[in-house]
């Protein structure tokens, strides 16, 4: 207790001499805790006071930790006097020299450093190790603080204290981000707190109920004191800070090396935090140059159910991350490309870059470096920079730039030099379209001045540099303007007689919207109402643009009313699934500069059919058609409602076991256009089959309403003919072939199973001799099958041959055709012993005339049988095509 008087009454006396100092140098002002720093928008970055605080350093030079710097440079255009001062002493009392920069070494003893807490702990302490930088008559400067190493050489852009006087806001919040997650032991996760006022009031919240330290408990610091945090082996991301006065705050990691390499040395990554209400919610990160495994990226959110998508657009291709954070939780991501990050509440965004363990350039040994992303709503329209470390060469320096589409690229100047255009590439939105433009931009060492020449125009500029086993990373500036912001639009739906839903969204630019459905019924109504609330207290007018599926619809005419309306006269069912949504235009003036507000609010409609009938021609009865023939079933569905265009009535016929059937050669289904609120659509058969029996529904479809009836065909299956005939005349001693004649109705069955049978017991089975023959007018299919007799014989004669067919259907089908048999003698041969044969022998052995003589009347007698014969068999002929037409076929 005594030494915290002591240090109080310390504190009196440096203050007085602080006092003493400033009218020495004519500031003539004050420096309380309520003072604020008033400066343009453009240049807010820089300002005339400054608290910060330097890490821990495991480096030594002539066995002392290497000492902390201060980098100093100013946009004044004459030399700017300033001091750095501690608790205890006056450090430096120098100037900064326009273009140039002033380095200020900081005695070690200012280095936090705490015992250790590898069990994890929250350390504070009664030192008083910040750094205040102030400088005379309220010029500005900008400031860089560097924990100097031999290898790693991270560097942090300081912030300048601002009061925030915003009205219902008493408290300044903070949430930590300390190294990538992945990097491994021994990490060791860092935060500084820096008081800027007496008797200030902390609470310090762990991330995720861990437990790590201490919860809730307020902790009151004075001027100068610090709160070192530091866990050994955890990754801090998360912590909340809340201060009822202003703070400084530093986090990252005290131990952080590259990727997976056990032997690579610790690093400190460091960056200033800004308080909560300067974040934003649209975040563009460039990737580092000559980096080829890309950035990890650390986004925190600072609200429940923040809403984020980041769009990375590679080579111009584009791909999506969509997810959602509650309040202090974190996601790690690794980007390849330039990435668009979009959100729906605040987020904060820190870059991380790889080390050349990951890259393998064993070149240049670069090692980790930490950034802070700015959102949009903190660019700026001039940056003045200065490439740490300062005054040094052999470091290669960058920028990277982006810019929204909405300003000129070519209007981007460097040291008053246009840009190569040519080096920016497209920006994309998750939808494609172009955002705007980002660059990698390399520089010499020294003092730049990156500058857009529309005074308007806003855009980012975050710097670093590599040298051998040296590495840094810091943003190029920020605003640190408390970020207006339409906190809701509300897009509600209404029906003539009640509230359908409603949406609020907490949104800003670009907003990404998560969608809300309302159902509504075609044919009727709908007034979509828009409702903007602001957060900040802000003066200007409101337009609200209405846009249908990306369509613009309607502008409204400038207004400071916050509501307004669009209708829809009738919904029709295309406006299924339709997107309507609300922009809303703030035009404000925040600090002497014009600003644009941007919000949104979306609605997707849910469009509903009622009931309708549809009725299948013979519903309720059953169709009965012959197999073969041609059927039509007609589908009718009618509508006594509107809004229903002609594509939205859709049909599916089903047989009965749900499957639905698709066109085919034999089966189509053909639709027809309304006609009297009547839709039509037919199931046509080019013939049935044996097959089509059952029940068929017809299911017609309007939105999400389906309405159904159902039909029942049975067939009727013809008999089919069998026909057997003889190929040739019937004569003893020759060869004769049977041919069996199957016609069957097409659509009964091709499985055919044919037997012979001789009438004497005797069967052969031909199922392997089946040849089809030919398919009549698409109707009838014919089979032939053939039966041989070898030899005819006197003992066929009379003999009836059957050829018995078996068509395999359900139930089976047995048909049957028969011929008799009517063998006849043939021409006699030289086996033959008949009486003629011994007459002409005797005839030949008495007398050659008598013979001669003989012969001839032999010869006419057996002419004139023959033809008689032939006759008789022809008449038979012509009696069998009269009665079986299949005899035209020819062989």
């Amino acid at each position: 207790m005594a030494y915290f008087y002591i240090m109080k009454v310390w504190n009196g006396i440096f203050i007085l001499s602080l006092l003493l100092w400033t009218s020495q140098k004519g500031i003539g002002r004050s420096f309380s805790g309520d003072d604020e720093d008033v400066v343009p928008l453009d240049r807010i970055v820089e300002g005339s006071r400054f608290y910060v605080g330097f890490f821990e350093n495991d480096t030594f030079i002539n066995g002392e930790p290497s000492p902390p710097v201060l980098w100093i440079t100013t946009m004044e255009p004459t030399p700017v006097n300033f001091m750095v001062a501690s608790m205890f002493e006056i450090i430096a009392n120098t100037i900064a020299v326009p273009g140039e920069v002033t380095r200020v070494d900081i005695p070690n003893q200012y280095h936090n450093v705490v015992s250790d807490l590898a069990d994890g702990g929250f350390n504070f302490t009664a030192e008083f190790k910040g750094i205040y930088i102030v400088t005379q008559d309220e010029l500005t400067i900008t400031v860089y603080g560097q924990n100097q190493q031999l290898a790693p050489n991270d560097v942090y852009l300081a912030l300048p204290v601002v009061t925030f006087n915003l009205p219902g806001r008493t408290l300044y919040e903070y949430i930590v981000v300390s190294g990538p997650r992945y990097l491994f032991n021994p990490y060791v996760g860092v935060a500084l707190i820096v008081g800027t006022e007496n008797d200030t009031d902390i609470v310090i919240t762990p991330p995720r109920n861990t437990g790590l330290f201490q919860r809730n408990d307020v902790v009151t610091i004075q001027r100068f004191q610090t709160i070192y945090l530091r866990v050994v082996g955890e990754d801090i991301s998360g912590t909340r800070i809340v201060a009822n006065k202003p703070i400084s705050v530093f986090s990252g990691s005290a131990c952080a090396a590259g990727v997976a390499q056990d032997h690579s040395p610790c690093h400190i990554l460091i960056e200033q935090i800004p308080p909560i209400d300067t974040w934003g919610t649209e975040v563009v990160t460039v990737p580092l140059k000559t980096r080829a495994s890309g950035d990890i990226i650390k986004i925190v959110a600072s609200y429940n159910a923040t809403m984020v998508s980041v769009t990375q657009t590679n080579f111009e291709m584009t791909s999506d991350n969509i997810f959602t954070l509650n309040a202090n939780d974190f996601v790690e991501l690794f980007i390849r490309g330039i990435a668009l990050i979009q959100s729906n509440h605040l987020i904060e965004v820190f870059r991380f870059g790889e080390s050349f363990y990951v890259d393998y350039d064993l070149i240049l040994r670069y090692f980790t470096s930490m950034s802070l992303i700015p959102p949009r709503e903190q660019y700026l329209n001039t940056y003045l920079i200065a490439t740490p470390p300062l005054g040094e060469v052999g470091y290669n320096n960058y920028i990277n730039v982006a810019i929204s589409s909405e300003f000129d690229v070519e209007l981007l100047t460097v040291d008053n030099a246009a840009v190569n255009v040519s080096e920016f590439s497209s920006i994309r939105r998750n939808d494609g379209s172009v955002w705007g433009y980002g660059a990698q931009l390399e520089l010499d060492s020294g003092v730049h001045v990156i500058s857009h020449e529309n005074p308007n125009a806003t855009f980012l500029v975050t710097m670093y540099g590599f040298n051998d086993e040296v590495s840094w990373g810091c943003a190029g500036g920020v605003s640190l303007t408390p970020t207006p912001f339409l906190s809701s639009v509300s897009v509600i739906a209404l029906n003539p007689q009640t509230v359908a839903q409603f949406l609020i969204l907490d949104c800003t630019d670009s907003l990404l919207s998560s969608l809300i459905t309302t159902s509504q019924t075609v044919g009727l109504p709908i007034i979509l109402r828009c409702t903007a609330e602001i957060r900040r207290p802000v003066v200007g007018k409101v337009t609200f643009i209405w846009s249908g599926n990306g369509t613009i619809l309607r502008t409204s005419i400038p207004t400071e009313l916050l509501q307004d309306h669009y209708v829809i006269s009738q919904l029709n069912t295309s406006d299924d699934g339709s997107v309507y949504q609300c922009n809303v235009l703030l035009n404000t003036t925040i600090r002497s500069s014009i600003l644009l507000l941007r919000g949104s609010g979306k609605v997707v409609l849910n469009i509903t059919a009622p009931a309708f009938t549809v009725a299948v021609s013979s519903a309720g009865s059953v169709i009965r058609e012959e197999v073969g023939n041609l059927q039509d079933i007609q589908c009718t569905a009618s509508i006594t409602f509107t809004g229903v265009e002609d594509d939205a009535v859709t049909f599916t016929w089903l047989r009965l076991d749900g499957i639905p059937i698709v066109n085919t050669s034999r089966m189509t289904i053909s639709q027809t256009n309304s006609s009297n609120n009547k839709y039509i659509s037919i199931l046509h058969f080019s013939y049935l089959m044996k097959t089509d029996e059952g029940k068929y529904t017809c299911q017609a479809r309007i939105l999400q309403t389906i309405e159904t009836d159902t039909v029942e065909i049975q067939t009727i299956v013809p008999t089919p003919s069998v026909r057997v005939t003889a190929r040739s005349d019937q004569i003893v001693g020759q060869s004769l072939t049977l041919d069996c004649f199957i016609v069957i109705i097409r659509g009964i069955s091709n499985q055919v199973n044919v037997a012979w049978n001789d009438g004497r017991g005797i069967q052969w089975s031909r199922d392997d001799n089946i040849v089809f023959v030919a398919d009549t007018n698409q109707m009838n299919l014919i089979y032939n099958t053939s039966y041989i007799i070898p030899q005819l014989t006197t003992a066929e004669d009379g003999v009836t041959f059957t050829c018995e067919v078996m068509i395999k259907t359900d139930p089976l089908l047995k048909v049957n055709s028969s011929i008799k048999l009517d063998v006849i003698e043939g021409l006699l041969t030289g086996d033959d012993k008949s009486p003629s044969a011994g007459l002409i022998s005797g005839i030949v052995t008495g007398g050659a005339v008598f013979i001669v003589i003989i012969i001839i009347l032999t010869v006419l007698l057996c002419l004139f049988l023959l033809r008689k014969r032939r006759l008789r068999k022809s008449t038979m002929k012509a009696v069998q095509l009269n009665r079986y037409p299949m005899d035209n076929l020819s062989y």
